[in-house]
């Protein structure tokens, strides 16, 4: 905390507000929730499209979203059908939590929702209607709907029966029984480790799943943040404080939750961490701490920035980070529905901007600034490195259903995240497995599991990093931020060693792996291509040692150096967690170098330019994304640089030229046409 914010007094590097505000939480709250009302039956309950029946906790949640949007007033009063919907909704799921009717048993998650609906609805539907709400909320058992087993379930109830006690309507009893385990729950970095939220049949292999870390800390801050003066009021304010900060620096530069583990990738996971960090930068700004309260605020708003990102073309929100109809499920887990995802997406994010200030500003947070390591490895065995915006999640040991082990997600500010890659590729599930991501169709078999990172022949058979089920020896390198780097070293027999050096720069990531000892004499590097989100297919240029991926507007490019290995298509397209992706690789000896960095994605341009004198065509400059083509010239001098003043062409040469941008270096991606006349050099286009 204290490196940051010496890191955030000094920087000085270019810093943009998202230019996002509490506002902005509105209009995607109200597209997720018109959505939801076209799937509302007569009795108030919300049908979902694909299960056609109620699907767990969808009413309630709906009939929250429905009370932020008329409390805010982004509703007006005079909608009655919108808001009538939201009561139709709000009286049934009352009444299946006193009836103990719960869809799917799912009472847990009920009362929290119900209670902040009942609190934003106040002076806004009839006061009769009101008072038969209070009347049967107090009629809540919580020992017959709540399941009082499942870990975050607890934390769910717990908040709901807090809000019941404010409210006059129980005793603080089952919250404060409770507190003790919840509390235990949470690591020395303050993260909560569910461990229903793993397999229970394979706990070797496990992590803990960021997903439910936010969940579970937004859940119990909102018992903390409500006054809780319990007997573990101390610990839980303070194990919530130290989650806060973690949370604040795993967070990506693209405004993501880390991946890993079950319900990674889903459209909610984004809405508790903004809610989340909204918590903090409202404690932040009433304890006198600006600064702090804008990077938290910062995060916030691209959290709420990577949420608007997944609408789909009806309103509705995908429910993971992947393009494809609500019938394929795609890389849902067992559980996931898309109605109640939907419905809890939004609801989330009405609590967030319940919490939201207006007045705080955003400030740089670590997302943008970087300069750290942070080594996450007690239960969620997760490294972090950031840099000026470039940021890499490594996978000490990976689960082999959800995660690989290695490098699985690299985020580049200027990139498309998903790109990165966001996660690695994994060839279905260990048998044991409780919960697995699922798809429409299996693959194939026999492919490899494995994230950005190297495999290597054993008697005939290529195993990879990804599969290894070992944990490694972490060592931190270098925390700076102009570079952050670590390097993790693995056994891979009793006379081998892999050891893998990960350097995060403002400008890419870069891999640099050793084989030391034993027979192992080549590796094979392995880069999960991208290939399509469900809706628009990449574009794949392969040249050599290099691979450039573009997909809506931005690009990515995976290259090797030391040596400059060609890179080889397996043509094996395969299911991934944001769409389909095909592996590339590169064979080389004992050691390799390689190198993901962000790409700029160009259509093909002609710039054309007419003299007063003469008239005459300007240089012809064409794209493919990884190399510049130029053709001709005119009477005066013309020349095309880089940004950075590297000369690339002149007319004095003539005829035809084309260069390999990646050999350019730092600032190619932005190019001047400079035209010399009468007085001088001067800029006539720039084009990006």
């Amino acid at each position: 905390m204290n490196s940051f914010l010496q890191s955030q007094g000094a920087y000085t590097g270019n810093f943009t507000p998202t230019g996002l505000s509490r506002a902005d939480y509105l209009p995607l709250i109200n597209s997720i929730t018109r959505a939801l009302q076209k799937m509302q039956a007569s009795n108030g309950a919300i049908i979902d499209p694909v299960l056609n029946r109620e699907d767990k906790f969808s009413s309630p949640a709906y009939a929250h979203c429905v009370s932020v949007l008329f409390k805010s007033g982004y509703a007006p009063l005079t909608d009655t059908a919108f808001l009538n919907s939201g009561m139709r909704a709000m009286t049934l799921s009352i009444s299946e939590m006193t009836g103990n009717t719960v869809p799917d048993s799912h009472g847990d998650f009920f009362t929290v929702l119900l209670m902040q609906a009942y609190q934003n609805f106040n002076g806004i539907v009839p006061t009769a209607t009101l008072s038969t709400w209070r009347t049967n909320l107090g009629r809540i058992a919580p020992g017959t709907v709540y399941h009082n087993s499942a870990q975050n379930w607890i934390a769910f109830n717990m908040s709901g029966e807090f809000m019941r006690y404010q409210e006059g309507l129980t005793t603080i009893d089952w919250v404060q029984t409770r507190m003790t385990s919840q509390v235990k729950s949470m690591g020395t970095d303050g993260l909560y480790q569910d461990t229903t939220a793993i397999d229970t049949t394979n706990k070797n292999l496990n992590g803990f799943s960021f997903a439910y870390d936010n969940v579970a800390r937004m859940v119990l801050g909102v018992i903390a943040r409500g006054g809780y003066a319990g007997t573990y009021s101390a610990e839980l304010n303070r194990a919530l404080w130290k989650g806060g900060w973690s949370g604040l620096l795993y967070q990506s530069p693209a405004g993501e939750v880390p991946t890993g583990m079950r319900s990674s990738h889903h459209l909610w996971n984004e809405g508790y961490a903004a809610a989340n960090y909204e918590m903090w930068a409202n404690q932040y700004k009433m304890a006198g701490y600006p600064n702090i309260a804008g990077a938290f605020k910062r995060a916030a708003m691209l959290s709420l920035a990577a949420n608007k990102l997944w609408l789909q073309p009806d309103g509705a929100g995908y429910v993971t980070k992947a393009r494809y109809a609500p019938s394929q499920k795609w890389g849902y887990m067992a559980y996931s529905g898309f109605a109640d995802y939907n419905a809890l997406a939004a609801s989330v994010l009405g609590s967030a901007w319940q919490m939201s200030d207006s007045t705080i500003l955003e400030q740089p947070a670590p997302a943008d600034i970087g300069g750290y390591v942070l080594p996450v490895l007690s239960g969620f065995k997760k490294i972090f490195a950031s840099a000026g915006g470039t940021y890499a999640e490594f996978d000490i040991r990976g689960d082999q259903s959800h995660n690989p082990t290695g490098l699985i997600r690299v985020h580049l500010k200027t990139s498309l995240p998903q790109l990165g890659p966001s996660d690695g590729a994994m060839a279905g599930h260990i048998a044991s497995a409780q919960y697995w991501p699922l798809y429409p169709t299996a693959d194939a078999a026999g492919l490899p599991n494995t994230g950005v990172g190297p495999g290597w022949l054993v008697s005939g058979t290529w195993k990879t990093l990804g599969a290894m089920q070992q944990l490694p020896t972490v060592t931190i390198l270098e925390q700076t931020q102009a570079r952050a780097s670590f390097r993790v070293s693995y056994t891979i027999d009793s006379s081998s060693k892999l050891n893998e050096m990960v350097i995060v720069e403002p400008g890419g990531v870069t891999v640099i792996d050793s084989v030391i000892g034993g027979g192992i004499n080549g590796l094979r590097i392995y880069y999960p291509m991208l290939l399509t989100d469900g809706e628009q297919t990449s574009t794949v240029s392969v040249n050599g040692n290099s691979v450039i991926l573009g997909l809506r507007g931005k690009g990515s490019q995976f290259y090797m150096t030391n040596p400059s290995a060609s890179l080889v298509r397996t043509n094996v397209t395969r299911n991934h967690r944001n769409g389909r992706c095909e592996l590339i690789y590169a064979d080389v000896g004992r050691t390799a170098e390689y190198h993901v960095t962000a790409w700029p994605v160009y259509t093909p341009v002609s710039v054309q330019r007419s003299s007063r004198t003469t008239p005459q065509r300007g240089p012809l400059i064409a794209y493919d994304g990884a190399f510049l083509q130029v053709e001709e010239s005119g009477l005066h001098r013309e020349e095309i640089r880089t940004l950075t003043g590297h000369l690339l062409w002149s007319n004095e040469s003539r005829g035809r030229a084309r260069y390999d941008l990646r050999e350019v270096g730092h600032g190619a991606g932005v190019l001047m046409l400079m035209v010399k006349g009468e007085k001088g050099l001067s800029i006539r286009k720039m084009v990006r």
